[in-house]
Order: structure tokens, then C-alpha cells, then sequence
């Protein structure tokens, strides 16, 4: 259900659990050129130092039951 979980988020953000992490697009690596790379690692940094700014909400669960429940529902009550 790749198309409906695009739009899901909007219209019932409450069955989506996210997470803000740095997001970066790579653009030097021909191989990797266009993957987006999300730093998930948790870790401390010493002190004077400084990592990458958290810069994307990222979904990271989504109720699966209720979003599929959702999308039937949806469908189903559109008429012929």
C-alpha cells in the first residue's frame, strides 16, 4: 500500500509515530548519487563539538491495522 501510506500521514497523523534525525541527499558518489541517508545513531558528542542538525521528521511506525482499516473504509464508501 506504497500510494495510500504517502497520503495516510496527512490525513490521520495519529496512526504515525515519527522521529527527528538529520537527513542528507548524497550528490558526490556516483554509485550512491540520490540516495537520501538518515542518521538514526544515537550518541554524545564531546564537548565544542557538533553533529548534524536534526532537519526531517521521519515516520518511523505507522499502525499498520488501523491505516489498512482506514484505506478499506475509504474505498468502501465511495459508490458506484
Amino acid at each position: 500500500m506504497h500510494d495510500p501510506s504517502a497520503i495516510l500521514p496527512f490525513i490521520r497523523p495519529d496512526l504515525v509515530d515519527y522521529r527527528h534525525v538529520p537527513v542528507e541527499v548524497e550528490l558526490a558518489s556516483p554509485r550512491l548519487r540520490g540516495m537520501t541517508a538518515c542518521d538514526l545513531r544515537d550518541f554524545c558528542l564531546g564537548p565544542g563539538e557538533t553533529g548534524p542538525l536534526p532537519n526531517i521528521h521521519v515516520g518511523m511506525t505507522i499502525d499498520g491495522p488501523a491505516a489498512v482499516a482506514h484505506v478499506f473504509d475509504t474505498i468502501a464508501a465511495y459508490e458506484n
